[in-house]
């Protein structure tokens, strides 16, 4: 939609005021934004061929097991 991929998952979430851009896409909720959901940390990082997307338990073993 902007011409480029997302670089992290601020730029995916809903703006702080006004409306949608490519700093605040508003594609994703407010909580996954700041990258903690549930609880689960995700994290976004932009490279050549897009960007790749990682989740993992906040406390390893306690929250969940599995990394995705």
């Amino acid at each position: 939609m902007y011409g480029r991929y997302a670089s992290s998952l601020t730029e995916l979430g809903p703006p702080a005021s006004g409306a949608p851009s490519p700093a605040a896409a508003d594609f994703i909720d407010g909580a996954l934004a700041r990258g903690i959901k549930g609880v689960y940390k995700f994290r976004v990082a932009a490279n050549n061929g897009g960007y790749v997307v990682n989740a993992n338990p906040v406390t390893f073993g306690v929250d969940g097991g599995r990394t995705f």
